[in-house]
């Protein structure tokens, strides 16, 4: 993987993603990240791996409609390989210590 991807990904889940880990007995490590615009969720996928699902439109309280959005996920290993990954380029200390303890976790 380039390093401008292995950057760029680092800072898209810095700002726009959300990083969870639980080490409880079948609790997931997980990695997540919704958009309305799919083009950087699906080079996401194509970096990583993981799953992208579908979110329908929603009406808001004020009666419109919402934008469909696109949902990538990394779960369990595959999230320890992200985690690996953007550990060295991530900015916030919240997803910085996550990702370490999901690191931390797998080896």
């Amino acid at each position: 993987m380039k390093l401008d991807d292995k950057r760029w990904a680092s800072a898209f889940i810095d700002a726009e993603g959300y990083i969870q880990f639980e080490n409880v007995k079948y609790k997931r490590k997980r990695i997540e990240v919704t958009g309305t615009d799919f083009a950087p969720i699906r080079l996401l996928h194509k970096l990583f791996g993981g799953r992208i699902y579908k979110s329908k439109p929603r009406i808001t309280a004020t009666g419109k409609t919402t934008k469909p959005q696109e949902i990538w996920v990394a779960l369990n290993e595959t999230a320890y390989k992200v985690c690996k990954t953007i550990l060295p380029y991530l900015l916030t200390k919240k997803r910085i210590k996550t990702a370490k303890e999901i690191v931390k976790y797998y080896e």
